[in-house]
């Protein structure tokens, strides 16, 4: 489904939804995709964080495949997103 067809789906969806995206996202990117989601049902953008919610300096997605790859065990997902989605289950 294109995400221009999203926008059509909205109104018949009966659930929240929690929309939240890494701004050095390579995959689903924050000036493309992203901005639909935000307009149409608000969310929250996480500075310096990747597609995994996890720290990435990549300016490019060749840089973000290279850091991916660097990443040592045990890297987690950041704690903010963490407990924004814990508050946001207990809400809602």
């Amino acid at each position: 489904m294109s995400i221009f067809q999203f926008e059509n789906y909205i109104e018949n969806i009966d659930v929240p939804i929690m929309v939240m995206q890494g701004r050095n996202d390579y995959q689903v990117q924050a000036d493309a995709d992203y901005g639909l989601l935000q307009e149409l049902l608000g969310g929250r953008e996480y500075d310096g964080l990747d597609h995994y919610f996890m720290p990435s300096s990549a300016k490019n997605f060749r840089e973000h495949r290279d850091i991916i790859g660097l990443r040592p065990p045990g890297t987690r997902v950041d704690k903010q997103v963490l407990c924004d989605i814990v508050d946001w289950v207990h809400a809602n």
